[in-house]
């Protein structure tokens, strides 16, 4: 899964016995070889990546005097039967959880920014100093009963 930026990778890894998964970032040094292993392991074979239990190491490179690392890939073995449901259905699961985070993120950077979008056009936040607006009216609670 690629949440990073451009030059990044974000992978979600589910280590075993485990129960929440972890996140590494890539650098750009370890996409190369990433992307190499994603294509001939499961992109070819049109496979998901949860449909097999794969190896990270890393490999110790060198160049112009720094040394650096770069992640290695190896397939241990597919998946199958009901440890490949039981992945699968979590893998789903952590998905539309991924994607509801990104999308809350979002909307309270939108917030931070002081403008809502609302369909094509965008509703600036009123500056009410501790008053709430709601519709078309400002509700000062402590001077009004709030709406029900």
């Amino acid at each position: 899964m690629n949440t990073g930026s451009k030059n990044q990778r974000t992978l979600y890894l589910l280590r075993s016995g485990e129960f929440v998964p972890i996140q590494i970032s890539l650098p750009p040094t370890s996409l190369t070889p990433y992307n190499s292993f994603y294509n001939a392991a499961f992109a070819r074979r049109q496979r998901p990546l949860y449909n097999s239990i794969v190896r990270i190491g890393l490999k110790r490179m060198s160049s112009n005097g720094y040394d650096y690392s770069v992640a290695t890939f190896c397939k241990v073995r597919d998946l199958s039967g009901e440890e490949l449901a039981a992945v699968k259905a979590y893998a789903d699961t952590f998905r539309v959880q991924i994607k509801n985070t990104l999308i809350e993120q979002a909307a309270s950077k939108e917030l931070e920014s002081g403008a809502i979008e609302v369909g094509s056009g965008s509703m600036e936040l009123p500056d009410n100093e501790a008053h709430f607006s709601v519709g078309m009216g400002i509700v000062d609670g402590e001077r009004e009963k709030l709406p029900a």
